[in-house]
């Protein structure tokens, strides 16, 4: 449906949540399906090099986990519930914990963590092409 760039990687009801953006034709297409959405996480370094394989969980405000997995690239779209969340990201041995507040449009969440840029450009093709996916484990009603 949204071609082989961007991999719908869970699906919450019928909502498919998706990770990519290595590489401009990925953010391209990312950026022509993010309206679909309400959150969009952005992974960075310190000085703004995108960080990939990032391990990545969501908490409602009851502490549920609606979302948990590893993302395939520096970007992840979902779409959650309005309401209170709590992401946590992990990173190159880096965690980092987030409250968001999530409505009814498209948010874009800055997590950053404190790696070089040059420490995420010397990464190899092989740490980023982890096979993981999102896995819904359920979706808070």
């Amino acid at each position: 449906l949204l071609g082989s760039v961007l991999i719908p990687t869970a699906v919450f009801a019928i909502t498919p949540t998706v990770s990519g953006g290595v590489g401009d034709e990925e953010e391209t297409r990312i950026e022509q399906v993010q309206n679909d959405y309400n959150t969009k996480l952005v992974f960075t370094g310190v000085k703004g090099a995108y960080v990939a394989d990032v391990d990545v969980t969501i908490r409602d405000k009851n502490g549920v986990e609606v979302l948990t997995g590893a993302s395939e690239g520096p970007i992840v779209l979902t779409e959650l519930k309005p309401g209170r969340y709590v992401v946590e990201a992990e990173a190159q041995g880096y965690t980092k914990e987030r409250v968001i507040n999530i409505g009814e449009k498209l948010r874009t969440y800055h997590i950053q963590f404190p790696v070089r840029d040059e420490d995420v450009a010397n990464r190899t093709s092989a740490q980023l092409d982890d096979p993981r996916h999102f896995i819904a484990d359920r979706y808070a009603q």
